[in-house]
C-alpha cells in the first residue's frame, strides 16, 4: 500500500526538514503517536533511531532512513503485522513557504494482507490529520476541533 498527500507549509524549507527530523516532536503533530522519544546516541542524522508509543502499534522504535537535508526525511520501522513501515516526507521549496508531500507506504504481513485492500480506508484520512497537524505546529495556529 502506498499513499501520498501534499501540502503546504508557511516556513522556510530548512526550518521544516529540523522539526520533522526531531521524531520526539511527532507526539504533538501525529493524533496516533501518545509519545516518542530518541535511544540513539549522538546527533539526530542518518540511521538515529527513535521509540514511541502508537495507537494501534504498541511500542516500536523508527530510524530515520533517507535523510537528505533539507529534501527528503523517512521514517522506516517494522511495526506488528508488518514486513516495513514506511511515512517519507520530501520537501521543496516553495519561496518562503514549503511544500511537504508525506508519503506512507506499509507492507502487511500473515493476517494483516487480508485487510490490505481497507487499509488506504483508515490510512488517507490519517495522512491528512498528520499534514494538519504539521502545519499547526510549524505555523503557531490554534489546534482544529475534534472530528
Amino acid at each position: 500500500m502506498r499513499l501520498e498527500h501534499a501540502f503546504e507549509v508557511a516556513r522556510p524549507v530548512q526550518e521544516v526538514f529540523s522539526y520533522l527530523a526531531d521524531v520526539t516532536n511527532e507526539a504533538k503533530w501525529n493524533p496516533w503517536a501518545k509519545w516518542v522519544r530518541k535511544v540513539s546516541e549522538g546527533p539526530i542524522g542518518p540511521g538515529s533511531v527513535f521509540r514511541g508509543s502508537y495507537q494501534g502499534f504498541g511500542e516500536l522504535d523508527q530510524d530515520l532512513s533517507d535523510y537528505e537535508a533539507p529534501r527528503r526525511l523517512t521514517y522506516h520501522s517494522v511495526p506488528k503485522g508488518m514486513h516495513d513501515a514506511r511515512m517519507s516526507f520530501e520537501l521543496e521549496a516553495a519561496g518562503s513557504s514549503t511544500k511537504v508531500t508525506v508519503i506512507g507506504v506499509a507492507q502487511p504481513a500473515g493476517i494483516m494482507k487480508v485487510i490490505a485492500p481497507i487499509m488506504p480506508l483508515r490510512m488517507r484520512p490519517h495522512l491528512r490529520d498528520v499534514s494538519e497537524g504539521i502545519k499547526r505546529e510549524l505555523e503557531g495556529a490554534p489546534a482544529a476541533p475534534p472530528r
